[in-house]
Parts: structure tokens; C-alpha cells; sequence
């Protein structure tokens, strides 16, 4: 009789990156695939094989992808949960035979060839992946069936910078860009797992050149802290603009979107100032060009040894202003003057202080 599939659910992949299959017993192994869409043009599940040969005593290794339509034979119980980069002979004996190509091994299945760009067009849309397909592991010797449900999409990332008064933390967001469509009814986890680099790289002539800072996907999400001093020491009262994306296997940047981030210096514009009381007006204001800073910013003043925070109240729509009940000899000790602004979505600020 033959023996019930076995759901094994679904699961969304990054192209390129290994889909792990569990062969527990020996057997002869069937592995085949099927997609959904097909007059979309997906590009096919992979099996990664090679050969490894001894010719005059030296290693000759020769690597395939080939379509994941193989027939296996297991001899050990094995699990591949990702490509193998480094093997040694004894454990390359005990990998599984693929018997359509005499003399090469199996190390695994891949959603799509990693470092090939394809041709996507027809695949993903707008927040659409049609790069759906089942996935069949049967044992012909035990009769055990395997249905697999597998996706492959892209990463999608932003940033969100929150700012106190020195440092600001960049918080990287990463989703799915494309999803199945709904029309399938798949159940699956819709959180990014996958572990890879958002990067934030220099830009020269429209293309990213060089990692400037990397921070590693959990689960969607990612932190990294600066300082204003750092940032000012790297890139001036001038500023710069970095690139944002994301890093994987070797599918660098291949399918994953590109967000251009300015990150701009921002000073405070004297208008006015008097020490008795103490009060000053001015404006935030980009550097170098000095356009008005098109956020609202929170003010701390640090004045006699005594922090007032938030203390500044806004004046129609540019001027800020701190009236404070103390007189203050400007010349002799000026105050320290924070500006903090509220978040920024694909944005990083650093504030030079000021003493007024």
C-alpha cells in the first residue's frame, strides 16, 4: 500500500540558499519538483553534486547544478542543512550517490543557482513571487513520501534612526518584498529569518563601493549605535550618501532592493540671545547649504551644572526658543545646546553641539 504523504509545510528561501533535506534511512531516494506557475518561467530548484577524483595524485572536483529531478542512493542516514564548503574524502564517501551522473555526489538542494542573476520579471511582481513549487523526497525502498512547499522571494530593507544626544541608533528593518499569492492559501512564518548582512556602503558612480557599516539580520531586524563624533570625523559638515542593502550567500545584492540614505550634519541657527534672563531663538538647519531641518526637534540645555530637558517651545513654523527663570553669564560659561530630533525613515543625522 502506498503510505500517506508527509506535510512538511511551507517555507519561504532567499535565491541561492539551501533548502535542508533529512534522509534518516538508506534507500533509494527520489527527488522532484514541480511549480506552480509555470508559464511564469521560474527558474528551476537545484541539487548541488560533485565529483571528486584522484588523477596522478592530485584532486580533480568538478561541481553541477543541476535540476532537482535526481534519483539518490543513501547508504547513511544524512541531513544537508546547507551547502557544504569545506569536506574532507572520508566524508565525501559517505555522501549520497546521485545515479544520473556516474561518480558524482549530493550536497543539496538550492533555491535556484546562488551568484546567477535571472531573469525575474515574470516572477516577481509588485508584491507578488509566482516562484512557487512542491517539492517531492520519496523513498522507494521504505515507500516514505515528503511533500515540501517552497518560496523563493527577495529581502526588502529599510532604516529607522532614533536619535538622543550624542549618538543615534540605526534600527534595520528587513521583510519578504514578495509574497505567494493568496489565491494558494499557504500557512507560513512571514518573519525574514534568514542571517544575512544589511550593509551600508559608500556610493560612487550610482553603484555601492565599499562596506562603510554591517549588521546582521534577526529575525527581521538588526540595531547598530554611532556616535555624532564619529560620524562628524568621517564625513565632515559635508555629509555623504550611503547605500542600503542586503548580503547573502553569493547573491549579493542580486534581488534585493537598494535604498539611497543621506546622511546630513545639522547645526543650530543663532537669531537671538540674552543672558538675563537667559534666552536664546534659533533654527535646526541642515549643513553645509543651511535648509531648515524638516523635522521637529526635542531641546536639552545643560546650564550651571543643571540639565533642563525639553525645554524649548516653537515659534510659528521655524524658530525655536529656551526662556529660562536664571540669569547666565553667556561669555564667561556658556550653555551646552542639544537638539534632538525625532526619527528619521532612510535618514541619518548627527548634530554638531553648540555652546551658547
Amino acid at each position: 500500500d502506498t503510505k500517506k504523504p508527509r506535510i512538511r509545510g511551507t517555507n519561504i528561501y532567499l535565491p541561492g540558499e539551501s533548502i535542508p533535506l533529512n534522509f534518516s534511512k538508506p534507500g533509494i531516494y527520489l527527488i522532484n519538483f514541480t511549480a506552480f506557475y509555470p508559464d511564469r518561467n521560474p527558474p528551476p530548484i537545484l541539487a548541488e553534486i560533485f565529483l571528486w577524483k584522484w588523477v596522478d595524485g592530485k584532486p580533480i572536483i568538478d561541481i553541477k547544478y543541476v535540476p532537482a529531478r535526481i534519483t539518490l542512493r543513501v547508504q547513511y542516514p544524512v541531513k544537508i542543512t546547507g551547502m557544504i564548503e569545506t569536506i574532507n574524502w572520508e566524508e565525501y564517501q559517505r555522501l549520497p550517490r546521485v545515479l544520473e551522473y556516474p561518480g558524482y555526489k549530493y550536497v543539496g538542494i538550492a533555491a535556484w543557482e546562488p551568484s546567477r542573476e535571472y531573469d525575474v520579471s515574470k516572477v516577481f511582481v509588485s508584491e507578488t513571487t509566482y516562484a512557487v513549487y512542491n517539492l517531492t523526497v520519496v523513498n522507494n525502498s521504505t515507500g516514505d513520501i515528503d511533500l515540501y512547499t517552497v518560496v523563493v522571494s527577495a529581502p526588502k530593507v529599510s532604516l529607522i534612526s532614533s536619535y538622543n544626544r550624542t549618538h543615534v541608533t540605526i534600527r534595520f528593518r528587513g521583510e519578504y518584498a514578495y509574497l505567494p499569492p493568496e489565491e494558494l492559501g499557504l500557512s507560513y512564518n512571514p518573519t525574514l529569518r534568514q542571517r544575512f548582512k544589511y550593509t551600508l556602503e559608500k556610493l560612487s558612480e550610482h553603484s555601492a563601493k565599499g562596506i562603510v557599516w554591517q549588521a546582521f539580520n534577526k529575525n527581521g531586524q538588526a540595531l547598530l549605535t554611532l556616535s555624532y563624533k564619529e560620524l562628524e570625523s568621517l564625513f565632515g559638515w559635508n555629509g555623504t550618501v550611503l547605500v542600503l542593502t542586503a548580503k547573502w550567500g553569493g547573491n549579493d545584492e542580486l534581488y534585493a532592493n537598494r535604498v539611497q540614505v543621506p546622511v546630513k550634519p545639522f547645526v543650530i541657527t543663532l537669531w537671538g540671545i540674552r543672558d538675563s534672563p537667559y534666552w536664546i531663538r534659533f533654527v535646526p538647519q541642515y549643513m553645509p547649504d543651511y535648509r531648515d531641518l524638516p523635522y521637529d526637534v526635542k531641546i536639552d540645555v545643560y546650564i550651571s551644572s543643571r540639565w533642563y530637558v525639553d525645554c524649548a517651545r516653537k515659534i510659528g513654523t521655524r524658530f525655536y526658543e529656551v526662556t529660562l527663570n536664571e540669569e547666565h553669564n553667556i561669555l564667561a560659561n556658556p550653555a551646552e545646546v542639544y537638539a534632538i530630533p525625532r526619527d528619521t525613515i532612510n535618514e541619518i543625522l548627527y548634530y554638531l553641539p553648540h555652546r551658547f
